[in-house]
């Protein structure tokens, strides 16, 4: 593993001779993986419009160097170095310098990062000075001073600098990725896009669990909700949540409404210890029914169906929670897409908690609520609000933040990412054509592997994802998780998965009242790359966010490259 320069293309001949020396002792010194940022420009609101380097080393932390060459020295209280020019010397303010590239440095941060930094340090580097060990320096530490004799240790010492700050959090994989989203938003050909998709994928995964500093400051109340938008971890810390409480030998059961978010849950935790298994993981409604031995009919007509599962299923399940022994009950539910269930289904699950139980914990987005089913939590919960969305690029996040903006999260993750495309069809069946002939596109000619790819629809099924359907759903979730093969499903059917590529097909019409939720539902499964395919009414439907998409129309070409 080397170390890496950012700019990828920066030509190193263009440093000055100090800077040269520098950067060529952090080449020798620094361990592998560490990253040094050259010339790390500045934002508009401060004075300081450059950073000479930033050094970020896994495991340790995030270095600000800023050289000083040629004769430099530190008199009484004031930093002063020599003008070959005039033959003289002049003050410099070393310590503004150090301060206001800190600030600057912390601000750019923030995008990624929040308020909770890994440790950074800021150094005086002078290549062609020396300065006693223990020498008194004016206002600066002897700690921040990397003198000529340092040097050739100036990864040792830099390291032992940042190791003497105690606050800051841990400085892995995935918080490196943010400093280089930060500090570069490197842009990636499309080929490195396809390629590094599994790799981003498992480092946001760390990353959400990383967001559990929140249920730590809930953990003395009984009844939570956890609100986040699309991609902000919500499901992740459920899961986490779960392990907590069954890591305590409590009696947990893992919920959701949707059957797809509910294999994923299942999925999750078949590969976990025996004691981290949920004494009940799936679906609420029928799937908790049925482990309760509750009678489902197997078949119901169209016109009693949502009366059947809205008002008696909930009955029968509430008069069986109740009924149940203290065996039988819960410690705690943990519940996925809490928004979801009705305010009968949590009254029933509350009756199955044992005395002196754990609780209740909820997870969701009242803004992703597609069943209509009016949920009302019957309790007064402690809120907490997730707020950055680390699972799409910047780019997809953005658009979904557009639309929906009460609700999503600041776009946080790791890839700036190219711009969705709009692809226009002339009319409504063309649009299967069109989305068919992008599909062929993105597996032969830009690589993407099938089983990285679902195609989603608004709202009918896709005739492929009929054909699907005719298995029973345990073989046709099985698809999804082999991911073998492209995956067809309808948006809200799919909430709460993802894979790296969502090809939306937009199968009626784009309306702001009726379907904008299972619209922003779609097109935020995509992480890395999403192509929505629509009909020019659609496109004005979306006028309020057109400029978020590169729309191609026939004979036009794709901006990928």
């Amino acid at each position: 593993m080397a170390i890496n320069t950012f700019p990828t293309t920066y030509d190193v001949n263009d440093l000055k001779r100090p800077e040269l020396r520098v950067y060529e002792a952090l080449l020798e010194s620094l361990p592998d993986g560490s990253d040094i940022f050259v010339h790390v420009e500045g934002i508009p609101s401060f004075e300081r419009r450059e950073i000479d380097f930033v050094v970020s080393i896994p495991g340790i932390g995030i270095a600000i160097l800023e050289v000083k060459g040629g004769q430099i020295r530190a008199e009484a209280n004031l930093w002063e170095q020599y003008n070959i020019k005039d033959h003289k010397w002049h003050s410099i303010d070393v310590v503004k310098q150090l301060d206001e590239e800190r600030r600057m440095l912390t601000s750019i941060l923030r995008r990624e990062f929040g308020i909770y930094y890994p440790r950074i340090k800021n150094f005086l580097v002078a290549p062609d000075a020396v300065f006693d060990m223990d020498r008194s320096l004016p206002f600066i530490e002897r700690e921040q001073v990397i003198d000529q004799n340092q040097l050739e240790n100036i990864a040792d010492v830099i390291a032992a600098g940042i190791a003497s700050i105690n606050a800051g959090i841990y400085f892995g994989d995935a918080e490196q990725a943010l400093v280089r989203a930060a500090l570069t938003d490197v842009g990636l050909t499309y080929d490195e896009l396809v390629e590094s998709s599994y790799e981003r994928f498992h480092m946001t995964e760390q990353l959400t669990y990383q967001q559990s500093y929140v249920l730590d400051m809930l953990q003395d109340n009984r009844f939570i909700y956890v609100r986040g938008g699309p991609g902000s971890g919500k499901t992740q810390l459920a899961i986490l949540q779960a392990i907590r409480l069954m890591s305590q030998g409590l009696k947990v059961g893992v919920l959701c409404y949707n059957i797809g978010l509910s294999e994923l849950l299942k999925h999750k935790f078949a590969g976990m210890a025996e004691h981290l298994q949920p004494a009940y993981v799936g679906a609420v409604g029928k799937g908790l029914a049925g482990y309760w031995g509750i009678d489902v009919p197997s078949e119901i007509s169209q016109d009693e169906t949502n009366q059947f599962y809205d008002v008696t299923l909930p009955q029968l399940m509430l008069e069986r929670a109740q009924s149940l022994t203290d065996e039988e009950k819960f410690d705690a539910w943990v519940i996925d897409e809490a928004q979801d269930l009705n305010r009968g289904e949590l009254r029933t699950l509350e009756a199955a908690l044992r005395p002196n139980a754990a609780g209740i914990y909820l997870f969701g987005d009242p803004e992703q609520d597609l069943w209509d089913r009016e949920g009302e939590v019957p309790w007064t919960p402690a809120f907490a609000r997730l707020s950055r969305n680390f699972r799409n690029s910047r780019k997809i996040a953005a658009l979904v933040n557009d639309l929906q903006p009460t609700s999503s999260g600041e776009p946080m993750g790791y890839l700036g990412g190219y711009q969705p495309e709009y692809v226009v069809a002339a009319d409504r069946q063309a649009v299967f054509d069109i989305a068919e002939a992008k599909l062929q596109e993105l597996k032969e000619k830009w690589g993407w592997k099938a089983g990285q790819i679902v195609v989603l629809t608004i709202a009918n099924r896709h005739s492929t994802h009929d054909k699907l359907r005719t298995a029973d759903d345990a073989a046709y979730w099985k698809n999804f998780f082999d991911a073998k093969d492209v995956f067809y499903g309808r948006s809200k059917s799919f909430k709460g998965l993802e894979r790296a590529v969502a090809l939306v097909i937009i199968d009626d019409d784009l309306n702001w009242d009726e379907n904008l939720d299972d619209f922003v539902v779609g097109i935020s499964r995509g992480r890395d790359e999403l192509i929505v395919v629509g009909t020019d009414s659609d496109l004005a439907a979306l006028q309020r966010v057109e400029s978020h998409f590169n729309v191609i129309r026939l004979g036009k070409s794709t901006a990928r490259s």
